[in-house]
């Protein structure tokens, strides 16, 4: 699990494969629309052999339109979070500040300068798509709170794609062991 080092909100699993991207400050995670009971599901090959889900008979569902949700979404119940572009912006810059002041007080100093480096290179890239994007936060944050945390950005990279990709800031998340 990847849990945001400011509010513990959890933002992501490794059930999730991602890359790493801009000067490795960026989590890479690609999404895809899934029955809400099929997030966190994992295939390994073995049909029903274990038991669980029987299969639906002949018809069964046709009428009723299926429920889809995002996997990386549903998984750590991220919130969507609406702010105008120069919101967005002075927050960046200030949640910026904040993690470059994380990675100094918890020893990480020799990250300070890629984290940087790399952040501000990814910031060039999402900006002018702006308009095309959704921001996501952590579950615990509520329409009344200032936004404290980190957060999610998801963009369609391609639209013969599953799902968006998220982005994550990788210096302001921790991995927890379960």
């Amino acid at each position: 699990i990847f849990q945001d080092v400011f509010t513990n909100d959890e933002f992501m699993s490794d059930i999730f494969p991602f890359e790493l991207a801009y000067e490795d400050t960026i989590m890479k995670v690609k999404s895809s629309y899934k029955k809400p009971e099929d997030v966190g599901n994992i295939d390994i090959g073995c049909g029903n052999e274990f038991g669980g889900a029987e299969e639906e008979p002949a018809g069964a569902g046709e009428s009723a339109p299926v429920e889809k949700v995002i996997d990386v979404v549903h998984n750590a119940n991220l919130q969507p979070f609406q702010m105008s572009k120069a919101e967005f912006m002075a927050y960046v810059k200030a949640f910026f500040a904040k993690v470059v002041k994380y990675l100094q007080d918890n020893g990480k100093e020799d990250r300070v300068d890629t984290f940087k480096k790399g952040a501000t290179a990814f910031m060039k890239f999402i900006a002018p798509k702006f308009n095309d994007i959704e921001i996501y936060v952590g579950a615990s944050k509520t329409d009344d709170d200032d936004l404290s945390g980190s957060f999610a950005i998801s963009y369609w990279e391609d639209d013969s794609a599953p799902g968006p990709v998220f982005y994550f800031f990788k210096d302001a998340l921790k991995e927890v062991k379960c």
